[in-house]
């Protein structure tokens, strides 16, 4: 027998008083249920937002590492380029300094023969570093493929177009 049942045989209520307490009682246990449900909804909510955030944060990461990925096998063509491609006089017959500015601001000089002069003068050689404190000089052909992959490793080049124009 339930309480409302008890309270009804006492004649403490009458049917009146125990169907709106029943129905109260059920009206706030409705409210708790659908409370937890909106709480459990909103819950999930946020557990989505944060794993699109997390997504978007990783998809960013992944680019970022392949951008740099990207720059140091570029850095690394351009070196070996430079590298495979130096031009200087290793029997000793540069007799020449060739001054030239490098970052902008300091003056350097790199031996070369007088042939070499002539050429950098020109712009048939450049004058390029592979990513280090040394200078090369390299042909315009190479040239042009270091400035494609690492335009700063290129420290002096006198273009043809500069002269003439």
């Amino acid at each position: 027998m339930s309480l409302r049942d008890q309270l009804l045989k006492s004649g403490l209520v009458d049917k009146k008083q125990a169907k709106k307490a029943e129905r109260s009682a059920k009206k706030k246990q409705h409210q708790v249920r659908k409370g937890k449900a909106a709480e459990a909804d909103e819950l999930k909510r946020d557990i989505e937002k944060q794993r699109l955030e997390q997504k978007q944060r990783d998809l960013q990461l992944n680019r970022e590492r392949e951008q740099m990925r990207v720059e140091r096998e570029k850095a690394f063509q351009a070196s070996d380029i430079v590298l495979s491609n130096d031009q200087r006089d290793r029997s000793r017959q540069a007799d020449q300094s060739y001054f030239f500015i490098a970052d902008k601001r300091y003056v350097r000089n790199i031996e070369v023969t007088e042939l070499q002069a002539e050429l950098l003068a020109r712009g048939k050689l450049a004058i390029a570093t592979a990513g280090d404190d040394e200078y090369y000089l390299i042909d315009d052909h190479s040239c042009l493929r270091v400035m494609d992959l690492k335009p700063d490793f290129i420290v002096c080049w006198h273009r043809e177009e500069s002269i003439s124009a």
